[in-house]
């Protein structure tokens, strides 16, 4: 039922996208650094913005994901320092001594 749902969402934006460009087919300008001028259409500048965006999300995003799992790791190797050493000082201290 979930894959449906999505499957009929994503046909909806593609057909959104599909009849956006069918009703815009204008060209845009547009003016770069060192001379760089490019006409190209509305359609195409749209998809390119978005695409930037989402590479930049998903970029910033996982950046932040190695982080807090850095951080979790640290965290682990900590907690489990802690309970060695008290399993060794419990060991220790039922340890019979020959004396």
């Amino acid at each position: 039922m979930k894959r449906l749902f999505y499957a009929i969402i994503l046909l909806s934006v593609f057909i959104f996208g599909l009849t956006f460009a069918a009703r815009n087919p204008q060209t845009v300008h547009i003016s770069y650094y060192f001379g760089i001028d490019v006409e190209l259409p509305l359609i195409f500048v749209l998809l390119a913005s978005l695409a930037i965006g989402l590479i930049a999300g998903y970029l910033l995003a996982a950046a932040h994901g190695l982080k807090r799992r850095r951080r979790l790791v640290h965290k682990i190797r900590s907690e489990s320092k802690k309970v060695e050493s008290s399993v060794r000082a419990s060991t220790n201290a039922l340890a019979p001594r020959n004396s």
